[in-house]
């Protein structure tokens, strides 16, 4: 699968981060550091989220979401900034996430997360993302990861200045253009969309 073309095909709605002065300290912040420090997720949790966040966008031959720290972003990010009336609210993210784990547990026969193989987690993340159950709280849990992952994704320094289309001081406005005349077909960096 081409991850480009995915999250081109994703477009502009399924970002949930807005860029904001903070935000980017946040992110920065999250690159810099050497260490992880937990703020909303527990460890078993955050190692979950950094597999899926990995299947979601995997390394290929631009970095994926364990080179660019994802993980750690949404975790500081859900901690520092998500209220809990936002992102389906922390507490059904917590509890689908966790009825996830369990279910993947389940079907695997395994009781440690760190037994499942990559393709058990692929296959189960497949069966939530193909459920027609919208209100169940394990997909609620895992389309707002996905939604996260690939927010954070599109607003990384290294995404937006290598991989979309950049212009650090906007230039004049062109109005109703199309996207492939106005940057080749790349999405904007920094929209958070």
């Amino acid at each position: 699968m081409d991850r480009r073309k995915a999250l081109k095909n994703i477009g502009k709605g399924i970002g949930t981060i807005s860029l904001t002065p903070s935000i980017l300290n946040l992110f920065q912040s999250c690159q810099n550091s050497s260490s992880i420090n937990l703020g909303f997720f527990n460890k078993e949790q955050f190692s979950v989220v950094s597999k899926l966040m990995e299947i979601i966008i995997p390394e290929t031959e631009t970095p994926g979401a364990i080179s660019l720290k994802l993980p750690e972003f949404i975790d500081a990010y859900i901690y520092n900034v998500i209220d809990d009336d936002n992102i389906s609210n922390k507490g059904v993210l917590n509890e689908g996430l966790n009825k996830f784990i369990d279910l993947v547990k389940s079907e695997t026969k395994k009781e440690k997360i760190n037994k499942i193989s990559y393709k058990d987690w692929e296959d189960q993340l497949r069966k939530v993302f193909i459920s027609e159950d919208n209100n169940d709280k394990i997909t609620i849990a895992i389309k707002d990861i996905r939604k996260l992952t690939v927010g954070a994704y599109k607003i990384n320094e290294y995404v937006g200045e290598k991989l979309m289309s950049y212009n650090p001081v906007p230039g004049k406005q062109i109005g109703c253009i199309d996207l492939n005349e106005a940057s080749g077909g790349k999405v904007w960096s920094g929209t958070g969309q």
